[in-house]
């Protein structure tokens, strides 16, 4: 993986954010994406490259990373949870269970952040909620 530097945690969560949603919401070719994103977040390509391999990360591990999901989630079915939801999960859980860097209080707080910023605040606590229980 490409190392990340002069660029805050914060909003490189977000572009690998952005990547996996919009890898769930539509098929882009990759450049495009980074054009977009390059232009309309203001970010170099260096960090799009770094948030593609962390994407790409992942996406390796998805097919376990959506069982820890589906297996936890008791209020909605898997292919229920909306797309922004489910981007956020997918990271975190990649955080929290595969890259294992941050403490579980941290990551939780990341999801917390993105839902509000990107969804809702009850998909803030939905995110809150799956997380919490996969934790314990």
């Amino acid at each position: 993986m490409t190392k990340i530097t002069e660029m805050p945690p914060q909003k490189f969560r977000e572009l690998v954010f952005l990547l996996l949603f919009s890898q769930d919401t539509h098929a882009n070719d990759p450049e495009m994406l980074f054009d977009t994103l390059s232009h309309e977040l203001k970010v170099s390509r260096k960090h799009l490259k770094a948030a593609w391999d962390r994407h790409e990360a992942v996406l390796r591990h998805l097919p376990d990373i959506d069982a820890d999901i589906s297996k936890i989630s008791t209020s909605f079915e898997f292919h229920r949870i909306q797309k922004v939801e489910l981007a956020i999960l997918r990271l975190c859980c990649f955080e929290l269970f595969i890259e294992k860097k941050l403490s579980a209080a941290i990551v939780i707080a990341e999801a917390k952040r993105l839902a509000k910023k990107f969804a809702t605040p009850d998909a803030a606590v939905f995110c809150q909620a799956l997380l919490d229980a996969m934790v314990k």
